[in-house]
């Protein structure tokens, strides 16, 4: 009894290590697979393989996860790297052709993906504002020249010069102062007569005869 009970464990890790093989073969013929299920590691590959005879088929999961695609020949291969249990169909033939496939071990921790340094945003060039022009600079006004006051020469007036108008004897006048003045010389000379009084006279006469010579040079 204990070498039938050793026999029958040795047959069954043999059944088992067959079941858990490196790769799976699924035979697709008169419409099934064959084995419908199957069992593979982690990392581990199922070939289906189509042997119906022009007929297409698939390998689909019933969670679109993954898909051997429609072939109507040869074999398509898939590798499931996560664990679990997938239940796939034919895609042509859902209702008819169905089976499962089931990854055993834990699932390969994802590599993660390399982290990207982020991008330093691009510095934006210094924008130097523009400079304003000087403003130009106000000259000095020149202050314009005054007028140089040009005196003025005024021409004098003509000053009418009164020509002095030429007296004129009237001879009788004339006869007159000399005959006093000559009637005194000859008085005097000939001793007739008071002289003095005689020359008085004449002097009264000549004053005379020069005032009225006067007015008339005045009413001239």
């Amino acid at each position: 009894m204990a070498r039938l009970a050793l026999v029958v464990a040795a047959l069954a890790l043999a059944a088992e290590s067959t079941a858990l093989a490196a790769s799976a073969a699924v035979i697709i013929k008169d419409f099934k697979y064959t084995p419908a299920s199957v069992s593979v590691n982690v990392g581990e590959t199922v070939t289906w393989t189509n042997m119906e005879g022009g007929v297409s088929h698939s390998a689909t999961a019933d969670d679109r996860s993954w898909d051997t695609g429609i072939f109507v020949s040869g074999s398509r291969s898939l590798t499931f790297a996560r664990a679990g249990t997938f239940a796939y169909h034919c895609e042509l033939h859902p209702t008819l052709m169905r089976g499962t496939v089931t990854a055993v071990g834990p699932t390969p921790a994802p590599t993660p993906a390399p982290t990207q340094a982020p991008t330093p945003a691009p510095t934006p060039p210094r924008t130097i504002p523009p400079t304003a022009p000087p403003a130009p600079t106000a000259e000095p006004a020149t202050p314009a020249p005054s007028p140089t006051a040009v005196p003025s020469s005024a021409a004098p007036a003509p000053t009418d010069t009164a020509t002095p108008s030429p007296v004129a004897t009237s001879p009788t006048l004339a006869q007159a102062t000399a005959t006093p003045i000559a009637s005194a010389t000859v008085a005097s000379r000939t001793g007739d007569g008071p002289a003095p009084a005689l020359v008085l006279a004449a002097i009264a006469g000549a004053i005379a005869l020069i005032a009225a010579a006067a007015l008339l040079l005045r009413r001239a």
